[in-house]
């Protein structure tokens, strides 16, 4: 996708949220290059394909109930955590 076609969104989001842009701007190439000093660790998109292809996937992003509704909830799809997600999973054993 080009920029270009999406920059109306991106400049809406940004104005919501009251961020800066210019900021926001310098943070995303920051991870940009923290992303290529591990691509090692990184799994790969035609892995990702392979995984997710045809299939149903469990989100979980984070929120105040997080970790009373990640408790016996039956992982029997591919799991994606977001944002602070991640780390409240690790912390109760879900990779």
């Amino acid at each position: 996708m080009r920029f270009s076609d999406w920059e109306g969104y991106y400049d809406a989001i940004v104005k919501s949220m009251n961020y800066s842009r210019d900021r926001d701007e310098q943070v995303a190439w920051m991870l940009s290059g923290m992303m290529e000093s591990r691509a090692s660790q990184l799994a790969q998109i035609s892995d990702l394909k392979d995984i997710f292809r045809g299939r149903h996937a469990y989100v979980f992003a984070d929120g105040p109930s997080l970790a009373s509704d990640i408790v016996d909830f039956p992982f029997t799809r591919p799991t994606v955590a977001a944002d602070g997600a991640t780390s409240k999973m690790m912390d109760e054993g879900i990779r």
